[in-house]
């Protein structure tokens, strides 16, 4: 089963939205000079995690680690980020019945992408 690209997009948007005006992590997302064209990337991103390919091509290829590094990014932070997209999520799915395996396929890439950044020695900052 795969989640079409608008519900993907839907999500990201609500997730940055949040994220750009919470006072632990907002300054990371306002500080993105060519937002506009961030999120249709991010939106890309999502498609290739959550349903193993994208509607469009992707150039450049994604470099998660690489493109982070300069955010020096914190715990607490990681953990907001994580704490804003999970309750994006609840209440999508609450809202719009979404089944249960959409809900925990979005969690099970979370909590990857939350590891990769915990255990990169260039990426997570103490």
């Amino acid at each position: 089963m795969s989640l079409p690209k608008e519900k993907i997009q839907e999500i990201v948007t609500e997730f940055y939205q949040r994220a750009t005006n919470d006072i632990l992590i907002g300054f990371h997302f306002r500080n993105i000079a060519d937002f506009d064209e961030h999120i249709p990337r991010i939106v890309q991103f999502w498609e290739i995690q959550l349903n193993g390919k994208s509607s469009e091509n992707v150039s450049p290829p994604f470099d998660l680690i690489k493109s982070h590094i300069p955010l020096q990014i914190k715990l607490g932070q990681l953990n907001r980020w994580v704490k804003i997209f999970e309750d994006v999520l609840a209440e999508v799915r609450e809202q719009e019945g979404h089944h249960i395996a959409e809900y925990l396929k979005w969690k099970e890439r979370i909590d990857f992408f939350k590891q990769k950044f915990l255990t990169s020695p260039h990426l997570f900052s103490r």
